[in-house]
């Protein structure tokens, strides 16, 4: 007889909300994504992120991990990642676990917002495609510049604080 699983952290649980805004600051040649083309950056509502919050919180009493992407999330901006931390709290139960993650292209990183992300505990994944030279041929700025140094400065502000 097999053994019912009953605590979500025991089989990784990592629910992702995709996306946090449609637009990104990059125009990298094998994107997928829209960019927001209308001409219109599309952030999830504060409305829906409660909601949102609100139901895993009930759903999942013991271990959440919110992994934020997008487009490039912190087009949402720093205040809209302080919004999903004070939602948090307010749904977050005393003896459960709410883990932030964030997928960015790290060129909208700056110190206050990797102090932010150092306070709030959350864990960054930075994309980029390896050296100046590779990352460069494929990941171009919105206004075709060259995107490494943009990314070399926001991972450079992460180093400003004790993860």
């Amino acid at each position: 007889m097999k053994k019912k699983i009953s605590d979500e952290k025991s089989v990784g649980l990592r629910p992702t909300i995709l996306p946090v805004s449609t637009n990104c600051n990059m125009r990298c040649s094998y994107c997928y994504c829209d960019h927001g083309q209308d001409g219109i950056n599309k952030i999830m509502s504060y409305k829906m992120l409660e909601i949102i919050i609100k139901k895993f919180a009930e759903t999942y009493p013991s271990f959440i991990s919110f992994c934020w992407h997008g487009g490039e999330p912190l087009m949402a901006g720093l205040d809209f990642f302080q919004h999903v931390c004070k939602i948090q709290d307010k749904y977050q139960k005393e003896s459960q676990v709410i883990e932030n993650r964030i997928q960015t292209n790290g060129t909208l990183i700056t110190e206050g917002v990797a102090s932010f992300f150092n306070d709030k505990k959350f864990k960054i994944g930075i994309s980029i495609d390896g050296p100046k030279y590779i990352n460069d041929a494929c990941r171009k700025m919105n206004n075709d510049t060259d995107s490494f140094e943009h990314i070399y400065v926001g991972i450079n502000n992460m180093t400003l604080f004790p993860w």
